[in-house]
C-alpha cells in the first residue's frame, strides 16, 4: 500500500514544481466560463464551501492551463481544471467550462462520474478476448518501455499490473477531452462544428502535453497507439468524432486518416478488465452486452466459449434422443384395450426388449453427435 502512496506523492511534488516554469512558456488556451462558478486558489489542497477564493461569472474568459486529476470538492469527487484569470491560477469545475466558439456537444456525449457506461480503447476488447493480460504489451509497447525509467527515477519497483491502470480511455466534456490508453493526454477544445453524424473538434494540448519533455520523469513519447501531433509542429489540430452504435470512430484532420476507435462498455466489462489485469483470470460468461455497431455487427466479437462435453451429452440425452426413444417405445407397445393387458402388467422380457432397443437408438445418436461436434469445434 505504501508503494502507490509514495509514487503518488512524487508525482504531485514534481508536477507542482514545474507549474511555475510551464506558466512562463505555455500561453494557455482561452475558454469561457459557462455558469457562475466558485473557484479556489490552485495552492489550496482542500476545496470547501468555507474557503472559496472567489466567483468567476458566466461569460468571463479564462486561460486553460491543465486538467487536474479527480479531486474532492465540497466533499464530493469531481474533475477540476487549472485556469489563469487576471494573473492568478485557480481551479474550477471542468464541467463549468465551454469553448470560445462553436456548438456544444450532445448531453449524452458528456462524461459524468459514476456513469453506467464508459469509453475504452477498442483494443482493450482484444485483450479481454485473449484472456491473457500480457496481450496489453502488444498495444502499449511505448508505455512498457517507459516503466524501467520510471522505476529508476522513483526507486519504486513493482509489477506493471500492480499499478493504477486507466480503464477509461475517452472522457468528453464541453471544453476538455481526455484521450489515450494507459497514458492519457488532455486537450482543451477551441471550436466544435457539426459534421455528418458527428462533430469536428479543434483542440489544443494542455500545458503538460505541450511540455512533454519536461515532465516527471518523462512521459512516454507521443507515439502509438495514439500518435497525436507534437506541440512544436502545431499547437492545434482537428479531430473528427463519428459515433456508430457502441463505437466512436476518431479521425485526425480528415476521414482519410483514421486515428482511433473507442467502444462504450458497461461496468461488468470494466470489472472483468480489471480482474484480468490484477489476477490474469477472467470470466467472459458474465459479459452479456458486447459492443456492437449500429447495424448490429461487432468489430471484435467475443470468443466462442467451449461447452463442457459432459454437459453437452447430458443436454442431447434429454432432447432429440428422447424423442426418438419415445417414438420407438410407442410403436413397440400394444394399445391397451379391454382384451389387452395394461402396460404395467407386461411381462419382464417385453420391457427388457423395449429398453434394449431404446438404448441402441440412444447410443447411435450419441456417436453421431460426438463425431459432428468434433468436426465443427473451433478454437476461440
Amino acid at each position: 500500500m505504501m508503494k502507490p502512496i509514495f509514487f503518488l506523492f512524487l508525482i504531485i511534488f514534481s508536477n507542482v514544481s514545474l507549474f511555475a516554469q510551464l506558466n512562463e512558456e505555455y500561453p494557455g488556451i482561452p475558454l469561457t466560463v459557462g455558469v457562475d462558478s466558485d473557484v479556489w486558489n490552485s495552492g489550496l489542497l482542500q476545496r470547501r464551501e468555507d474557503n472559496i477564493t472567489r466567483i468567476l461569472h458566466q461569460g468571463e474568459v479564462v486561460m486553460g492551463n491543465t486538467q487536474s486529476t479527480d479531486s474532492q470538492i465540497k466533499g464530493q469527487t469531481d474533475r477540476l481544471t487549472r485556469v489563469w484569470f487576471e494573473g492568478e491560477e485557480y481551479v474550477i469545475l471542468t464541467r463549468n467550462l465551454i469553448p470560445m466558439r462553436g456548438s456544444k456537444l450532445p448531453s449524452d456525449w458528456i462524461t459524468t462520474l459514476g456513469a453506467e457506461k464508459r469509453w475504452v480503447a477498442s483494443y482493450y476488447l482484444n485483450v479481454l478476448r485473449s484472456r491473457e493480460r500480457d496481450t496489453f504489451i502488444d498495444f502499449e509497447q511505448v508505455w512498457f518501455n517507459w516503466l524501467p525509467e520510471l522505476y529508476e527515477y522513483s526507486g519504486v519497483d513493482y509489477d506493471w499490473y500492480e499499478r493504477n491502470i486507466n480503464y477509461e480511455s475517452l472522457v468528453l466534456f464541453d471544453a476538455v477531452i481526455f484521450m489515450g490508453g494507459f497514458f492519457r493526454s488532455i486537450f482543451f477544445i477551441n471550436n466544435i462544428t457539426p459534421l455528418n453524424a458527428g462533430y469536428r473538434i479543434t483542440m489544443s494540448g494542455d500545458s503538460l502535453f505541450a511540455r512533454n519533455e519536461m515532465l516527471y520523469p518523462r512521459v512516454p513519447p507521443i507515439s502509438l497507439p495514439f500518435p497525436f501531433p507534437l506541440w512544436e509542429e502545431r499547437q492545434s489540430f482537428d479531430m473528427i468524432f463519428i459515433p456508430d452504435g457502441d463505437f466512436m470512430d476518431v479521425y485526425l484532420d480528415s476521414f482519410e486518416n483514421h486515428f482511433a476507435t473507442f467502444a462504450k462498455v458497461d461496468a461488468v466489462v470494466l470489472e472483468e478488465l480489471e480482474r484480468l489485469v490484477r489476477t490474469n483470470t477472467v470470466d467472459l460468461s458474465k459479459i452479456t452486452s458486447w459492443p456492437r455497431r449500429a447495424d448490429g455487427s461487432m468489430d471484435i466479437p467475443p470468443p466462442a466459449i467451449e461447452v463442457d462435453p459432459v454437459s453437452e451429452v447430458a443436454e442431447q440425452s434429454v432432447t432429440a434422443p428422447v424423442e426418438v426413444a419415445d417414438i420407438a417405445a410407442t410403436e413397440a407397445l400394444p394399445v391397451a384395450t379391454e382384451n389387452t393387458p395394461a402396460t404395467g402388467t407386461l411381462p419382464l422380457w417385453t420391457w427388457l426388449a423395449i429398453g434394449g432397443g431404446a438404448l441402441a437408438v440412444l447410443g447411435g445418436m450419441f456417436a453421431v453427435r460426438r463425431k459432428q461436434r468434433k468436426e465443427r469445434r473451433i478454437s476461440p
